[in-house]
């Protein structure tokens, strides 16, 4: 089994790993790039830096499921695996034929989950669906402090638990992002608007626990006053902003 320490002398360039023996792998504190041949299973003891795996395998080779805290990737053709630490901080992935996704665990009030781009990862092998957007949570355990969100540079998902209070300003929503709303039964958000901007709101038992704030979304869509529901929202910014699961 052979062993591949890498280190500060591999920061820049890609390693290739190829043949049929079952590497391990351990990575450093920078940014690891590694490429993967389809008949090569590793194991990653990663470092603390975000690492770029690439797969030279089409995404549809492959499948994926929890492993302990890892990531496990199964080629369907060799049987072979990758097995991938798990961090919030996050990992890039790309297959042969597809963007590059982010693998990472995102926390919430009610629990943390693993993604893969979009993808919820679970401990069910499962085929490869993720689009590359970027997932983030809303999470902010505080409805005091406010914090900032940019979603200009890329798509976007962001994770919205309205049983753990937040506080959020999201500038650059557009038609290629969205707000997904999880345990979302039973509860229901008020929106409103100063003029451009829509204010995001959810009351429980007589106090605000959720406050999610669009800078400029409804920049160019006229004169609009929303009535509360989401309906007018939805009519209003013109698509599908939220997601409610």
């Amino acid at each position: 089994m052979p062993i591949l320490v890498l280190t500060d002398a591999d920061y820049g360039h890609v390693v290739p790993l190829s043949g049929s023996a079952d590497w391990i792998v351990y990575g450093t504190d920078a940014a690891d790039a590694i490429e993967l041949a389809t008949e090569t299973a590793v194991t990653f003891y990663g470092g603390a830096g975000t690492d770029a795996v690439h797969f030279l395998g089409d995404i549809e080779d492959y499948t994926i499921r929890l492993s302990g805290s890892s990531a496990l990737f199964t080629c369907i053709e060799t049987g072979q695996t990758v097995k991938i630490p798990i961090t919030s901080a996050g990992d890039s992935l790309q297959f042969n034929d597809s963007e590059s996704f982010i693998l990472k665990s995102i926390s919430t009030g009610s629990g943390t989950s693993v993604y893969l781009g979009t993808q919820i990862v679970t401990g069910t092998d499962a085929s490869i669906t993720a689009d590359s957007s970027v997932v983030v949570s809303l999470y902010e355990g505080d409805i005091t402090d406010s914090s900032l969100f940019d979603a200009s540079m890329g798509s976007f998902k962001f994770i919205e638990d309205p049983y753990s209070e937040n506080n959020v300003e999201i500038t650059g929503f557009s038609s290629d992002d969205l707000i997904e709303v999880s345990n979302s039964q039973g509860v229901d958000y008020f929106f409103t608007n100063d003029g451009a901007d829509v204010i995001v709101s959810l009351n429980i038992n007589g106090g605000t626990v959720s406050l999610i704030k669009l800078t400029g979304v409804l920049e160019g869509k006229g004169d609009v006053i929303l009535d509360g529901g989401y309906e007018s929202f939805h009519d209003a910014v013109g698509f599908d902003a939220f997601s409610f699961v």
